[in-house]
């Protein structure tokens, strides 16, 4: 009597394409498909010896689909991490620029208050921001009302603008765009 025997490899292959579709994908999925190809192989050489193509086409089905699923499922988490990382900078990035208009209104504020000390020293506005750091000449100036000339920027680190006339002043700051007259503009 001429027993055939099932094909180890076919048993391996489905056994390994069983846990890829479960959880490990390619780690399992690539080697059931290989021993899925192999003990295919195997059994059309036999003429009948050994047996088990459906068992490793199975395997080879399961190895395919195991892969490509845990493949695309890791893709996906992938990607979804990725558009939730851009939205969290994008949202990080509103609210430092934020942050900065704060400190520029800040800043502002704090040149204003220099600015109304000179006037009432000197008895009028200063001609530059430069006056409220060196005297200019005139013999009432108690400054300095500055530290330096470098404390009159905005936080996106550009100057201050100074304006002034006999009976008013505007200091501003062109915004985080960096233009002037625009939407975004910080003046006192």
């Amino acid at each position: 009597m001429n027993e055939s025997k099932t094909s180890s490899g076919a048993v391996w292959s489905l056994v390994l394409g069983i846990l890829s579709l479960l959880c490990l994908g390619p780690v399992t999925g690539i080697p059931a498909v290989i021993c899925g190809h192999k003990a295919r192989g195997t059994i059309r050489r036999s003429s009948g010896a050994v047996t088990g193509s459906v068992m490793a086409m199975a395997g080879l089905v399961l190895g395919y689909i195991g892969t490509l699923v845990i493949t695309l499922t890791i893709l996906g988490w992938i990607l979804a991490f990725c558009v939730f990382s851009c939205r969290l900078q994008s949202r990080f990035d509103d609210r430092i620029s934020e942050e900065k208009g704060y400190a520029t209104r800040l800043q502002i504020a704090s040149i204003c208050a220099a600015i109304d000390m000179y006037e009432v020293d000197v008895g009028k506005y200063p001609q530059s921001l430069d006056d409220l750091v060196r005297n200019g000449g005139s013999p009432t100036w108690r400054g300095p009302y500055l530290t330096s000339r470098g404390s009159v920027a905005d936080a996106w680190g550009r100057s201050l603008t100074y304006s002034m006339s006999d009976d008013s002043y505007r200091v501003s700051s062109a915004g985080q765009d960096g233009i002037v007259g625009t939407s975004d503009d910080i003046s006192n």
